[in-house]
């Protein structure tokens, strides 16, 4: 599956489609002082921390869209500890630049 299914609303964005806005602050900070570099962290944490378990579960590209398209939107709001867990694990992400 490509990233870009799931990813360019992300991006384009900023999370805002997607995450509280409690934590939004945070990310537009980061890509501020990164740049897109920060959006792409974000990302991977976001998918490493709270969508991982539930993708790997998935046996085809089909379920993953739908996942993305129908139950991300629905999730539980975040917490303060997500919101943490989200931000110190984009810290954790190394993006190497060419």
């Amino acid at each position: 599956m490509k990233t870009e299914y799931f990813t360019f609303k992300w991006s384009m964005t900023l999370f805002s489609c997607f995450l509280p806005c409690e934590i939004l602050v945070h990310i537009f900070d980061m890509f501020i002082h990164d740049g897109w570099t920060a959006i792409y962290k974000v990302g991977i944490s976001v998918l490493n921390n709270f969508m991982a378990h539930d993708l790997f579960q998935m046996d085809n590209m089909m379920d993953m869209s739908e996942y993305f398209r129908d139950q991300v939107r629905k999730s539980e709001t975040f917490s303060n500890e997500s919101i943490h867990k989200i931000i110190i694990g984009s810290y954790s992400v190394n993006i190497q630049k060419e």
